[in-house]
């Protein structure tokens, strides 16, 4: 039997040469049973080494030179020596995202990655980069050979990934980046484990004007938001999925707002929060009283009504992964998020039509530009061919250049004299 980490004791190892996993999942139960060889746990402080036994720790000594042992980095250390063979089973709710212990493995993994600048480099601006194409691939494939999900949830990974490199990037800035100190200060200030060159970059980035303007309206708009959610580092999928096996069925969506914006105590988050929650709750009352609809449509309504219209790209109060799309389906979107889907589609046919127009008038200038220089050759022919008769003497020189010049000379032409020639 394999002995496995504390981590991965309560995840499904599967052998991915093999049709049949029935031999890893039996190894799984083994480990999961009362029998198993497991050495007992002596303090708090022992388990707390134990279960973080693949982390990195740092000595901090304080000014009376007394040391304390401080958590570093995670590296999962369990993950990364995974046999060729093995992958971490990952179950995935219905729109794809993983929702059991397994998937915050896999969330902790692609932590990991994303702060791995050979996989995820600091010094490409943007994630939607088309420099990242490659990388994106090679954090894909790498991933996948240490677990296993469906193809659909490859979205939620890369947004994952996304959203975990930009917040290490945050993270760094508010640590190592001050607008005191000098360039060269804060480049020769390398953090641990960051390549240097891409350190180099990413600060000559920070100090763009660009870059500060950015900070300035993401710093504004962070103080916008007054009803932080209470689930800790628990994904919503998971949560999700424990509401439904705790309730019997699938929470909806102002129930599982709610949970998620409580405390222990059963109190609001805040205030705010309390408020929007009763003013959906009056919403959906009015709405269920004259009303034949499905019940879930009322629900999103009343939501939406008390949120605000959903935003392009997710759907509030779900967390990542769920989008429009997949939560609503394509014929089953309320009125507000189709007045929301209407104003995007609104939205992508004008830079549709920018673009066409910006199209339309390359072209012309091209167009034009061509038909002025295929006129300057004609002119130039035209005047090289009159200046070549006008030499030879075939033609008077001032009607070579008259509108009424012809190339034949027949006897209706009129004379010199204004009387018609003779044949």
């Amino acid at each position: 039997m394999t002995s496995r980490s504390r981590r991965l004791r309560n995840c499904n190892i599967i052998d991915s040469t093999s049709q049949n996993a029935s031999q890893f999942e039996e190894e799984a139960r083994e480990e999961q049973s009362p029998s198993s060889s497991e050495p007992p746990a002596e303090s708090n402080n022992t388990e707390h080494e134990n279960n973080n036994q693949n982390e990195l720790f740092l000595w901090i000594i304080g000014a009376d030179k007394s040391r304390r042992k401080k958590r570093g980095r995670t590296t999962l250390a369990d993950i990364w020596t995974l046999s060729e063979r093995e992958r971490i089973d990952v179950e995935v709710d219905k729109y794809g995202v993983p929702c059991t212990y397994a998937g915050s493995i896999l969330g902790s993994f692609l932590g990991v990655v994303a702060k791995n600048g050979a996989f995820a480099p600091l010094n490409i601006p943007r994630w939607d980069n088309q420099a990242f194409n490659p990388f994106k691939e090679k954090m894909l494939k790498h991933v996948e050979s240490k677990f296993r999900y469906p193809e659909g949830t490859r979205h939620w990974v890369l947004a994952s990934l996304n959203k975990k490199w930009r917040d290490y990037k945050s993270e760094l800035r508010c640590e190592y980046f001050s607008e005191d100190k000098s360039i060269q200060e804060l480049i020769n200030n390398v953090p641990l484990g960051v390549i240097r060159d891409q350190w180099t970059s990413l600060v000559a980035h920070w100090c763009t004007d660009e870059s500060k303007k950015l900070c300035e309206v993401n710093s504004v708009s962070a103080k916008k938001v007054k009803m932080a959610h209470t689930s800790g580092r628990k994904s919503y999928a998971r949560k999700r999925k424990e509401l439904e096996i705790a309730l019997g069925k699938e929470p909806d969506r102002l129930t599982f707002w709610e949970v998620t914006h409580k405390k222990k105590n059963g109190n609001f988050v805040n205030r705010d929060a309390e408020n929007t929650m009763n003013t959906a709750r009056r919403k959906f009352d009015e709405l269920s009283q004259n009303s034949e609809s499905d019940t879930s449509k009322l629900i999103d309504e009343a939501f939406l009504n008390a949120m605000g219209p959903e935003h392009n790209g997710r759907v509030k109060g779900l967390g990542l992964g769920p989008t429009l799309r997949t939560y609503y389906g394509v014929k089953q979107i309320n009125s507000l998020a189709t007045a929301e889907s209407s104003g995007n589609q609104s939205q992508e046919i004008e830079k549709l039509k920018e673009e066409l127009e910006r199209v339309k008038n390359t072209m012309d200038e091209v167009l034009n530009s061509t038909v002025r220089r295929m006129q300057a050759e004609m002119d130039r022919l035209n005047t090289l061919l009159s200046n070549t008769q006008v030499a030879s003497g075939n033609i008077n020189p001032i009607d070579a250049f008259s509108p009424n010049y012809r190339s034949s000379n027949a006897s209706h032409e009129p004379t010199s004299e204004g009387n018609q020639g003779t044949t």
